[in-house]
């Protein structure tokens, strides 16, 4: 008696036939290289957009990079120097400050870097290299009375002659006698290389034709002063604190309110 063998059951449906993976099902059940690296780039973004916004809001909170463009605080710094100011901070006399042009102290129009590098400076991550922001030291706040000389060539302010160790060669405070009274809510301001530098003395005589007083813009607004440069960050070798030397410490504050306008004698006086 024969007997037939058992038939295998079938893996697949009647009529239907086993088919293989092919190369293109492979590839939809697992991430493309595509989409990997789309991944990749969106993660790096999303990054690079993460640092640039904390870097913006450290640079408006907290303090801003500049480099020095002129000779005019030699050899406190010098050009080229990358100083760190912080804000928002009081400022004191004896403060080296950085602040915007009040009007007229930039000669000839100032230098506008490229879109790029412009939008760098704004996010924080490149150094301020405009030169729409100068950078003095402070010597007068709203209301003091400063003037030169005393005898010995020393600035006086309310009274206090003050002897100044960081001036370029030992140089007298100014070269022509002046003495002004500080207008409200506004700063006098000196470079220490007092021979070089255009700072609020320079612009004591000066007319505008906006109906501001003559020599209003030879004080610094205080909404125009970023803050007080705290730190040399370069060069290397000149890495360090930019301290206040704290030679006005014995200034007493003003007798009197800040005017509305400056008191400047003699008329027309300049440096």
């Amino acid at each position: 008696m024969s007997s037939t063998p058992e038939s295998t059951p079938p893996d697949h449906e009647p009529g239907q036939e086993p088919q293989e993976e092919t190369g293109s099902q492979a590839t939809a059940q697992r991430p493309s290289l595509l989409k990997k690296v789309g991944m990749g780039v969106w993660e790096t973004l999303l990054v690079v957009l993460i640092a640039l916004t904390i870097s913006a809001v450290f640079r408006a909170l907290v303090g801003q990079v500049f480099v020095i463009p002129s000779s005019s605080m030699e050899d406190t710094v010098h050009v080229g120097d990358r100083v760190f100011a912080v804000k928002p901070v009081d400022v004191h006399r004896g403060d080296i400050i950085v602040f915007r042009d009040p009007g007229g102290w930039v000669d000839g129009t100032p230098r506008k870097p490229a879109p790029l590098l412009r939008a760098l400076e704004l996010a924080g991550v490149w150094p301020d290299t405009s030169t729409t922001h100068l950078i003095k030291r402070l010597v007068g706040l709203p209301g003091d009375t400063v003037e030169c000389c005393d005898p010995i060539g020393r600035i006086k302010v309310n009274g206090v002659a003050i002897d100044e160790p960081y001036l370029k060669d030992g140089l007298p405070a100014a070269a022509v006698p002046f003495k002004v009274v500080v207008p409200r809510d506004r700063f006098f301001a000196m470079g220490d290389n007092r021979n070089n530098s255009r700072d609020s003395r320079c612009h004591l005589a000066r007319i505008t034709n906006d109906g501001e007083p003559q020599g209003m813009r030879a004080f610094v607004p205080m909404e125009n002063i970023v803050g007080p440069a705290k730190f040399r960050l370069a060069p290397l070798d000149r890495v360090g604190n930019l301290r206040n030397p704290g030679n006005f410490a014995e200034v007493p504050a003003p007798s009197k309110a800040a005017p509305d306008k400056p008191t400047i004698m003699p008329e027309g006086v300049g440096c």
